[in-house]
């Protein structure tokens, strides 16, 4: 493939000093990567494993409810009372918690969050190796490649993210690896034997991202307009951008009208995108469009096979393509309010993502960062070099379009005075880190070749120094936003209540099935230490509506309610459980807590009355008469 060049010559490239790799005659092999990669991965695992240790007592690493809530999905995969892959559910995305399966089923390291934090930081050295080895091909410069890295890896919310099961430092690798892959072809051609390997790597990157968060659906979209645009590479400027412009807005009509008017609306968007596509062939050359054509399927099916296969996913589990956007326990009214200030406003949902941003790179990086892109558009002109890394700033208008559509909260002090899913602003960082290196080293060029060496340094080392003051300062006061938000979101009343419920059940629970809501309720499912094989919860497979209806009948000795409408269980059993057989064992200001209130033996004979009727029914009244499978 022929890229444009940029519009100054760049520097002669100095290719990365690797270790050589002796002969057969040598009769051994040294190290085979260079040393100044392994330096940055060694560094980036000291810094891992110094930030969980720092963050770990007091439970930091754990103090996020949805990290706790995926350490449950987790462990219910290999461990729950009716265990299964369908316990991965239809709301988050499968990847992180299938990563985590080879270590959640020690009791330590799922009840301490290490289960999904050792993921993360495998992650965050991943995500520090890519962004030095992008910066490296952008300038062949290692000072600012290893400027770039730093910004990232000594960013203090980075730091502590990564200490934590959240599900964001798999994305930034994911993210980071696909627009590195990019960048490699991008800068190779077909007489380069790893050309195509470096496209393929990409995709199978975009693909794990579209299998860790919702954004990776949008990155793929934007990397595939990118290889679009670069394989058009007989075409002038203009023609490449209407083009890669209408093929890439046919996609996103096609998936706007899927979510938002259904599979019909789908279809049309569809025929519209394949008239687009038909249109533009015929004004393509056929040589050149058949290398077009390959380049653009090989990263697009990978990169669609993500979103598709999870479609297909929700819809053999739960019968709904889109459960996870429409589904009981993913419709955006779960978290957005009437009071969202962001919703329907255009500039306060630009204000808000502008905000959690700057609170989540610092502001002196931020200032940085912006006067990096400008560098960075001045010097590269928009050539297929930068396009990789400038499809990360897609995520900006992103959130801010799902702010102003109400799709997903985000709370900063500025407006809220609290903090609430600021980490939403954190991805932002992986542009930034990487234009700040990119324009450390055309800073450094400024200084003639007949001075000092070491004087073309300084800017690079400048960076270096002003981020690692930020992380010790971040880290000394603890003036992290993203731990904040979750610290204080601990402290409130509703999260005491469920704290204090889960700590009687801690001390008091004797064994036998508990009937609970997971949902709302993670923090008892969690920190009670139940175990998840004697929970019955939503998730279990033809079990719990039975149990709702006549939990006596199904061998349940506990009882936690969650005094809501919401609660299933509150809603369902409360005017009734006494009735039952069962008594109030505990409770507080939001929470009741049933026991059985007779005897074992009678528990025995109420499960043999329940399979009599259930046989009598023909239905599933009794416990012994269900059939285990996968759960949601």
């Amino acid at each position: 493939m022929i890229t444009a060049p940029p519009a100054e010559p760049w520097p002669p490239a100095q290719p990365e000093t690797a270790a050589p790799v002796q002969t057969e005659e040598d009769g051994n092999r040294r190290w085979p990567v260079s040393a100044a990669t392994t330096l940055v991965v060694t560094l980036g695992c000291l810094l891992s494993v110094a930030a969980y240790l720092h963050f770990y007592p007091g439970g930091a690493t754990i103090a996020y409810a949805d990290a706790r809530s995926h350490m449950l999905i987790a462990r219910r995969v290999l461990m729950a009372d009716t265990p299964g892959a369908g316990q991965l559910g239809a709301v988050w995305l499968p990847l992180p918690h299938l990563l985590m399966l080879p270590f959640i089923w020690n009791n330590w390291a799922f009840y301490s969050g290490f289960a999904g934090s050792v993921v993360m930081m495998a992650s965050y050295v991943l995500c520090t190796l890519f962004v030095y080895k992008f910066v490296w091909r952008m300038t062949h410069r290692y000072t600012a490649a290893a400027a770039g890295a730093a910004v990232f890896a000594l960013n203090p919310n980075i730091l502590y993210m990564q200490s934590t099961p959240m599900t964001e430092m798999l994305m930034f690798a994911t993210m980071m690896g696909a627009v590195y892959g990019l960048l490699c072809w991008v800068q190779t051609d077909d007489s380069n034997r790893f050309h195509q390997i470096y496209l393929l790597a990409a995709g199978l990157s975009a693909l794990m991202c579209a299998l860790t968060r919702y954004e990776g659906w949008t990155m793929g979209v934007t990397l595939t307009a990118v290889v679009l645009y670069c394989s058009f590479s007989g075409l002038g400027v203009v023609r490449r951008l209407l083009f890669t412009g209408a093929l890439a807005g046919g996609v996103v009509l096609v998936g706007y009208g899927v979510l938002h008017f259904g599979v019909a609306a789908g279809v049309v968007a569809l025929l519209i995108l394949i008239g687009i596509y038909v249109a533009i062939r015929r004004a393509h050359s056929r040589d050149e469009w058949h290398a077009t054509e390959g380049q653009v399927l090989a990263f697009g099916i990978l990169g669609a096979t993500g979103p598709l296969g999870w479609m297909v996913w929700n819809l053999v589990i739960f019968g709904n393509p889109l459960a996870f956007q429409d589904g009981v326990y993913a419709k955006p009214s779960n978290w957005v309010n009437s009071g969202e200030l962001a919703a329907h406003h255009l500039w306060i949902s630009l204000r808000t993502y502008e905000i959690a941003t700057v609170d989540t790179a610092t502001l002196p990086v931020a200032i940085l960062g912006v006067l990096a892109l400008a560098v960075f558009l001045w010097r590269t002109r928009l050539s297929p070099e930068s396009l990789p890394a400038l499809s990360l700033l897609v995520m900006f208008p992103m959130f801010v379009v799902t702010l102003y559509k109400g799709q997903r909260p985000l709370h900063v002090y500025e407006y809220y005075h609290s903090f609430y899913n600021v980490r939403f602003g954190l991805v932002m960082l992986l542009p930034i880190c990487l234009v700040i290196g990119y324009a450390a080293a055309e800073a450094g060029r400024l200084v003639p070749r007949r001075w000092w060496s070491v004087l073309r340094t300084l800017p690079a080392v400048a960076v270096i120094g002003v981020v690692a003051i930020l992380a010790v300062n971040g880290l000394r006061t603890g003036g992290i936003v993203t731990l904040e938000e979750p610290l204080t979101a601990d402290a409130a009343q509703s999260s005491v209540q469920a704290s204090a419920a889960a700590t009687w059940l801690r001390e008091h629970y004797t064994g036998g099935l508990m009937l609970m809501e997971s949902y709302g309720n993670e923090e008892v499912a969690y920190a009670s230490q139940v175990p998840l094989q004697d929970q019955v919860y939503e998730g279990s497979y033809r079990i719990w509506t039975p149990a709702l209806a006549h939990p006596g009948y199904h061998e349940i000795v506990w009882v936690v309610m969650h005094d809501s409408s919401q609660d299933q269980v509150y809603a369902g059993l409360h005017p009734s459980i006494v009735r039952f057989g069962y008594r109030l064992a505990w409770t507080n200001k939001d929470y009741f807590i049933y026991r059985w209130g007779g005897t074992a033996a009678q528990l025995a004979a109420n499960v043999r009355l329940g399979d009599k009727l259930g046989d009598k029914l023909g239905g599933n009244l009794g416990g012994s008469a269900t059939v285990l499978g996968s759960g949601s």
